[in-house]
């Protein structure tokens, strides 16, 4: 299969270079790409990691893990407006994208001599959409490939039929995005690939067609500060990107971007796009982002501020890594209460215990968030930091869901390989799933290693002998760890939340023994 898309790809580049021919259509993602890109002078194509990457590389779409979005507002010499919108949904088998640009430009005054008089003849107004269908998954453990399906929409009304014209179009966009290291990625992006013998074409309502130009960009991004990074460090981010375009018609452009995030919730952008520079800066809080972007226009030396606001998911690392313990001595710890978790809660003393020794942690708000259902990624973090197993390096995708660059790749991995958890027949984790109250108590199993026993009784009515996930029930229910159950249904296909786990793990033999000597204060 990834040999196929790839051939498919490597034809459309032949076929596209041997029939692009000048052309005078306007594509609008030219400009609306989102106030990220735009403040890094456009070379977005080797970095794109979120929701706007589908109008530059949409193969930048296949490394998201979690649904997020995108939007952007801006003007252009004054008074024409660009609003774009952007959705991003991971799936097991592919990434899927939705995109929609729409320019538009007020009543503008029409005036012809006639008889050598100015003559009002009326206003016209023009409007110009742009519609992305993208998709994108992975052909290899490091390499993405994905594609946008383009629909043109232009309308210019108004002023009588001799200043009125409209269309429609259709083309397509390809991309390549490989990852050959944590800290280095490279993308290849090819716009309107599509021939206009094939249909990449643009037709006007009088009958004529003209092609839609095509544009070819290569991009690479290196993160030399972060997480990731050449230099590790989890709370700096420092990115450099550039990109190169060319056509065949002989035009081409340069550009250099560079992002730095000094605290994790604020960075500032600074890039030149072939002279002209551009500025920005971004802001971003349990996983909304605000951007803006100061971008010169070329030749008429005028300027466009840009404003896009986005969802890219919570950055759930930053929230579990809080250190929420107070250590007095070594044996000696602080409770940690938390303001969601009143008194008379029925894990409120075990998730504080939990959270003093490290092994689950608040939130910055000093919240704990108890009735949250609990992910796959979050458990797999909970259990691997809660051993201290090591978290190995990702330098490739080792699943198909996961690209390396995901806040819980390391842990999901190590969880993996330690056994703690297992994926699934199609080759996915699904980091996002909420965990069952089945699943949960098996995973728990493993990792407080429980015996093997044989049961004669159910230890719940709806949990028979022959059920896989029997054993570790009735085990776990002679340990108290279900103690939170009423009645006799365990009910195994209840999504289990973070004040639930939180009392399965209080009552496992692995915290039994971590808080033996402990003094709680």
């Amino acid at each position: 299969m990834s040999k196929k898309l790839i051939i498919i790809f490597l034809c459309l580049l032949i076929l596209r270079l041997a029939s692009l021919a000048s052309t005078s259509f306007f594509d609008p993602a030219e400009f609306g790409k989102g106030a990220r890109p735009l403040g890094l002078g456009n070379a977005y194509v080797g970095l794109g990691d979120d929701a706007s990457v589908l109008f530059l590389n949409p193969a930048g779409l296949g490394t998201i893990s979690d649904r997020q979005a995108t939007s952007m507002y801006s003007t252009l010499f004054g008074d024409i407006r660009y609003l774009v919108l952007g959705i991003a949904e991971p799936f097991p088998s592919g990434n899927f994208g939705f995109g929609y640009i729409d320019v538009y430009s007020p009543p503008t005054a029409i005036y012809e001599i006639i008889n050598g008089r100015l003559v009002y003849i009326g206003e016209s107004t023009q409007s110009n959409r742009v519609i992305l269908l993208s998709y994108a998954k992975p052909v290899q453990d490091n390499l993405f490939f994905g594609g946008n399906l383009k629909y043109f929409n232009f309308a210019l009304t108004g002023g009588g039929s001799t200043y009125e014209a409209s269309g429609t179009g259709l083309d397509i966009d390809l991309g390549l995005k490989f990852l050959p290291r944590q800290w280095l990625s490279l993308g290849l992006s090819l716009k309107n690939t599509l021939p206009a013998s094939m249909g990449g074409k643009f037709n006007w309502s009088d009958g004529t067609s003209e092609g839609i130009p095509a544009r070819f960009i290569v991009g690479t991004a290196f993160r030399l500060v972060g997480k990731d990074g050449l230099r590790e460090d989890k709370s700096k981010e420092l990115n450099f990107t550039s990109d190169y375009e060319f056509s065949r018609s002989g035009t081409s452009a340069t550009r250099f971007g560079v992002e730095f995030w000094p605290v994790y919730a604020f960075g500032l952008r600074a890039g030149i796009d072939s002279n002209r520079l551009a500025f920005g800066a971004g802001f971003k809080n349990k996983g909304v982002t605000f951007d803006y972007a100061y971008n010169v226009m070329q030749g008429v030396g005028n300027v466009s501020h840009s404003f896009s606001l986005g969802y890219i998911g919570e950055e759930k690392e930053q929230d579990f890594t809080s250190l929420s313990k107070e250590e007095v001595k070594p044996n000696e710890y602080k409770l940690k209460y938390f303001s969601d978790v009143p008194e008379g809660y029925f894990a409120r003393e075990q998730i504080s215990k939990l959270v003093a020794l490290d092994i689950m942690s608040g939130y910055p708000d000093n919240t704990f968030k108890p009735d949250e259902q609990m992910s796959r990624a979050e458990l797999a973090l909970i259990l691997v930091r809660a051993l201290n197993i090591k978290s190995p390096k990702v330098n490739g995708r080792f699943i198909k869901d996961l690209p390396p660059d995901y806040w819980a790749a390391p842990y999901a991995k190590a969880a993996l390989k330690q056994g703690l958890m297992t994926g699934y027949a199609d080759d996915t984790f699904r980091p996002n799933w909420p965990i069952k109250r089945a699943e949960a108590v098996v995973i728990l199993g493993r990792f407080d290693k429980f015996p093997e026993k044989v049961f004669q009784n159910v230890a719940y009515a709806d949990v028979p002998i022959s059920y896989w996930a029997e054993p570790s029930v009735s085990i776990a229910k002679e340990q108290g760890m279900l103690g939170f159950i009423k009645g006799d249904m365990f009910d195994p296909e209840h999504k289990i939340t973070r004040g639930q786990l939180a009392y399965m793990l209080y009552y496992t033999n692995f915290f039994k023994k971590k808080s033996k000597e402990v003094i709680w204060k």
